[in-house]
């Protein structure tokens, strides 16, 4: 609307009505014809607005019929209830279980929450759905931080506004007077958390208020936008809450991802119209575009379900804006230049049929790509594009419009694209790598853009820009007969560093005769390398041709490279097969205790038979680090393995059966008893190990909600009595056999 908050403050209150030319356009936006607005214009207050356009609310708790929680209650569910019916939205809301799961913990002991995801990603619907079928449970608030505009605002003042409540003198002292009337758990959810200026505010403010109110019925759940990474790590407060650990920058939060393949043909299977194609039919570029589930739900109402020379965001969105503009088809240019001009001056006019970021990111995207075109091939042209990345790397909203603006070109003018990406002055670092992962497989991503960008990695180690690389299609094919040799290239420039996208390249790009290329140009003498060949063995030297360069690397000077193997074992895709067990049997005998160590720390997610040989060897080590490494093993396989249980029941009796248990380090008591304590297996009363069971049973309540689980006991009709004191792992071999 183009006013101060404040103003429609006055207008929800009925202190003062819109003009007559703002209601035309107020509205559009309510979804009201002129007649309706006059109506809720003479209703006194919002609240009575609010229940004369949509069903009467019902308080079942009316004693507390003016706290913050029945006031949110009563709001929320009008909310909800004036937004379209979801059996009628196409394609039907497909809710992530786990995701709402793990939201779920607000009613219960959580505080803080974060949900993040990419653009389209169904993060405001699943808003909706928790806020709905979790009703019965909590109260919600359903904020978004559009609303409140790119200037300073008070998230207290705004809880107790949405509840229609005083917030006099210090608005956070009110609302922490106000959250000691709450019976049960009321959920503020803020959306739209789109900016860098709007996270740091929200964080602020939510670290402020967790540190306030402690009563924990007032809740916090954060729905953030990305990329970039939602770091929470300067605010204490709030980190803890959500439970953010700084070396992995996902946690803390519950992550939405686009749809994969399966998904994304159930949504369109299960939602379309007789007269619209099955997604098997669907071209392939419209089949990737709707695992986006905001583009599905565009391409749905706008019915392209064709591909005319390739579809991307740009030309999906742009046909879906020029569908809903009023007028002749031969003004819609006209139209569309005006609404782009309007976004640029911070003015969008909105709208109402397409109510998106998207949108307003498209035209903006529009206006920049428009004025870049007509430059053409100039200095200007760099800086601009150079200047929107480094933006887009701090604000997601941001990324949207430089992502639009790469599709723009790429549809528009590809050449100005490729000369770009090719020019000395683009940011190698932000700019170029922005554009390839937006653009994978684009007309102007081509083998001379690709070589280029490869040279430039050669002459400086660009990380970004190699990672960027290595996920685009049809980087063998213009680097040719250099491939191997670039890669080994990066490898030695890179490091470890490089060695997860080195990885996944290879997955889908190695054949046997470029992984012989590879290994050829590996320098096994030097141990960074072998440990890579090493560590991915199951990649580049699998298989019986490759038997002597396994040899090489079991023999290794260095004990790195052998514990390597160890841990490509781990892997969830080496194989479990004889040459895999050969390599376990060699590792547990190796003369070194890390690899022996390494090779313990495996046992956990080998198959049953080659863990079973080498358990009561690895318990009964001489050293007591390698014994400990094997209960770290167990309880690290105990989710990906089904023989977990009856591994972890069989190392229980062979720790029980050998009397150096009975009185191991300190350390590894704490270890001992935490695997006995998530086993389920009772220890008997022992004075000089009560502390170790103490801190062991402390970390395993500390673990809990954390997501770990006990190890299930294997079933037995005929269960075996633990051997008793003095009796030797030779006794073992029966239950050995039934486990």
């Amino acid at each position: 609307m183009g006013v101060e908050r404040s103003t429609v403050t006055r207008w929800e209150a009925g202190v003062t009505e819109p003009l007559p030319y703002q209601r035309a356009r107020l509205a559009g936006l309510l979804g009201r014809s002129l007649v309706q607005l006059e109506e809720l214009l003479r209703n006194e207050a919002h609240d009575d607005q609010l229940s004369r356009s949509s069903p009467v609310v019902v308080v079942d708790d009316t004693s507390d019929s003016g706290s913050l929680g029945a006031r949110s209650r009563a709001r929320t569910h009008a909310l909800l209830s004036a937004l379209p019916e979801s059996d009628s939205a196409r394609p039907r809301y497909l809710p992530p279980d786990d995701i709402i799961e793990q939201c779920s913990e607000l009613v219960g002991s959580s505080s803080v929450q974060m949900v993040t995801g990419p653009v389209g990603s169904g993060k405001t619907l699943m808003v909706y759905h928790l806020a709905t079928v979790l009703a019965d449970r909590a109260d919600f608030q359903l904020h978004s931080c559009e609303s409140w505009g790119a200037v300073g605002f008070d998230l207290a003042a705004e809880v107790l506004r949405y509840a229609s409540l005083p917030a006099e003198g210090d608005a956070l002292l009110a609302l922490e007077r106000a959250g000691r009337t709450l019976n049960r758990p009321c959920v503020v959810v803020v959306d739209g958390v789109n900016t860098r200026f709007h996270f740091d505010e929200v964080c602020r403010q939510v670290d402020a208020a967790a540190r306030q109110m402690i009563q924990g019925r007032l809740k916090f759940l954060l729905v953030v936008r990305t990329p970039p990474d939602a770091d929470v790590s300067g605010y204490p407060v709030l980190a803890a809450a959500a439970r953010w650990d700084r070396s992995r920058p996902s946690s803390g939060s519950s992550q939405l991802e686009y749809w994969d393949l399966a998904v994304a043909r159930r949504a369109w299977d299960g939602s379309r119209l007789a007269c619209e194609p099955r997604f098997a039919d669907l071209p392939v570029t419209v089949q990737r575009l709707v695992q986006i589930p905001v583009y599905m739900r565009l391409v749905m109402s706008a019915g392209l379900t064709t591909s005319r020379g390739g579809i991307n965001p740009y030309r999906l969105v742009e046909h879906c804006v020029r569908s809903v503009l009023p007028g002749p088809e031969s003004a819609a240019d006209a139209r569309l230049d005006e609404l782009a001009e309007s976004a640029e001056a911070g003015a969008p006019e909105p709208l109402p049929t397409l109510q998106h970021d998207l949108v307003h990111e498209y035209l903006l995207a529009k206006r920049l790509a428009q004025r870049m075109v007509d430059r053409g091939r100039s200095a200007a042209t760099v800086i601009e594009l150079n200047e929107l990345a480094a933006r887009a790397a701090e604000s997601a909203a941001d990324r949207g419009v430089f992502d639009f603006v790469v599709h723009a070109l790429e549809d528009t003018d590809p050449e100005l694209a490729a000369a770009v990406a090719v020019s000395p002055s683009i940011d190698a670092d932000i700019t170029l790598p922005f554009m390839l992962a937006v653009s994978s497989g684009a007309e102007f991503v081509n083998e001379h853009v690709l070589r280029s960008c490869a040279h430039r990695c050669r002459q400086e180690p660009i990380l970004t820009l190699a990672r960027a690389l290595l996920a685009t299609t049809g980087l063998r094919a213009a680097l040719g007969a250099n491939y191997p040799f670039w890669l080994i290239d990066l490898l030695r420039q890179s490091g470890p560093a490089i060695w997860p996208d080195l990885v996944e390249h290879l997955e889908t790009t190695l054949d046997t005769g470029t992984a012989r290329d590879v290994l050829n140009e590996v320098d096994l003498d030097n141990a960074d390398e072998a440990v890579f060949t090493a560590r991915y063995f199951f990649l580049i030297v699998t298989g019986d041709r490759f038997a002597p360069s396994i040899e090489l690397l079991l023999g290794h000077a260095e004990w790195r490279v052998r514990a390597a193997l160890a841990a490509g074992l781990t892997d969830s895709r080496a194989p479990r097969n004889p040459s895999t067990r050969g390599i376990l049997d060699r590792l547990v005998a190796d003369y070194d205790y890390k690899v022996r160590a390494a090779a313990a720390d495996a046992i956990g997610r080998m198959d049953a038979e080659a863990a079973e040989r080498h358990l009561a060897t690895l318990l009964t080590d001489e050293n007591w680090h390698v014994r400990g490494r094997v209960m770290h093993g167990l309880m690290a396989g105990a989710q990906t393995s089904p023989a977990a249980g009856a591994l972890a029941d069989l190392a229980a009796r062979i720790i029980a059966s050998n009397p150096s248990w009975h009185t191991p380090p300190a350390h590894i008591a704490r270890s001992m008893h935490r695997f006995l304590l998530m086993h389920g297996v009772p220890r008997p009363p022992d004075e000089a190990n009560d502390d170790a069971r103490r801190r062991a049973a402390a970390r395993v309540a500390r673990a809990a909600p954390r997501g770990t689980h006990r190890l299930d006991r294997p079933q037995d009709d005929h269960p075996t009595p633990s051997p008793r004191r003095g009796e030797g792992v030779a006794g073992l071999a029966p239950a050995t056999r039934r486990a």
